[in-house]
């Protein structure tokens, strides 16, 4: 494999006091910028003699920038960079001289994570993501640091990378991509036989957006779903509105209340007990999909 820009490393770097630490991935929910968030903040404390910058280092939305934003604690406030507009020379560069975190636990691949591992950077790594598991070439203390999937987890192998670091750069693996075994897709089914699907909404004051992203999977052309929306306990008088509205629409739809507010994670596994499709999407009360999805 080769890079875009610079030349691939013969060996990683080692970390110092001043080496950033980068979120290299693209700022959205499912790459868990906020666990990279937390898991920074603890380590940063844990280590003051540590004087380098958290980086941002990929494009937003201004919404998901500013929610990240206000997770910053005061105190640490000056230490975090939002580098959105930063051009690909500029992130190669970065990258290059970083412990390069990948906080996602659900990727195919991830490419990002080998290009800044073959760029010299030190990788941290979600270790409960498939594409970094023991069958891919990632190997924890060799060419990568793994955590658990927690941001005590993260702060802890944060700690490793900046005092060991590792040995390493990955080595490509040598079996086909996933996307070089994509074979064609079978013939449709017809409606009664094709398997029930479970849309799960979790939604927490986003009554603005949740009757939108309803039609949007309403709208599909695959007709076999029912959607579970967990409201968990929303507070604003639109969003319960909107949750009242709905619960009268019956049909495909069937809303379930938490007692009290658990949190995303903890809503999609309550809706989890309320689903009966052979297969579940979890799709967030913000988002929408296309009608072929």
């Amino acid at each position: 494999m080769t890079l875009d820009f610079g030349d691939v490393a013969r060996e990683p770097i080692s970390a110092c006091a001043d080496t950033p630490i980068v979120f290299p991935s693209k700022i959205q929910y499912l790459k868990r910028p906020d666990l990279f968030l937390r898991g920074a903040c603890g380590f940063v404390r844990a280590h003051p003699e540590y004087r380098g910058n958290i980086v941002f280092a990929a494009h937003s939305s201004p919404d998901a920038m500013a929610r990240l934003r206000r997770m910053v604690p005061p105190d640490l406030a000056g230490r975090f960079v939002f580098l959105d507009n930063a051009s690909p020379i500029e992130r190669a560069h970065l990258l290059s001289r970083s412990i390069s975190v990948t906080t996602s636990q659900f990727e195919s691949f991830c490419l990002s994570a080998y290009e800044a591992s073959l760029a010299g950077a030190i990788c941290v790594l979600n270790g409960n993501n498939p594409a970094f598991g023991d069958s891919s070439p990632w190997r924890d203390g060799l060419n990568c640091c793994k955590f658990d999937g927690t941001a005590e987890g993260l702060a802890a192998a944060l700690a490793v990378a900046y005092a060991h670091g590792v040995r390493e750069i990955v080595k490509m693996p040598s079996d086909p991509t996933p996307w070089d075994m994509l074979q064609a897709p079978p013939a449709p089914k017809s409606v009664a036989s094709r398997p029930l699907v479970s849309v799960v909404v979790p939604h927490f004051n986003l009554g603005e957006y949740l009757p939108r992203t309803l039609d949007s999977i309403l709208a599909s052309t695959y007709e076999n779903v029912e959607i579970v929306v967990v409201d968990d306990c929303s507070t604003d008088a639109l969003s319960c509105l909107a949750i009242e509205r709905i619960q009268t629409l019956g049909g495909r739809i069937r809303i379930v209340r938490n007692p009290m507010n658990l949190g995303l994670a903890a809503t999609r596994n309550v809706a989890l007990q309320h689903v009966c499709g052979e297969f579940i999407l979890t799709l967030d009360a913000d988002d929408l999909i296309g009608p072929q999805f």
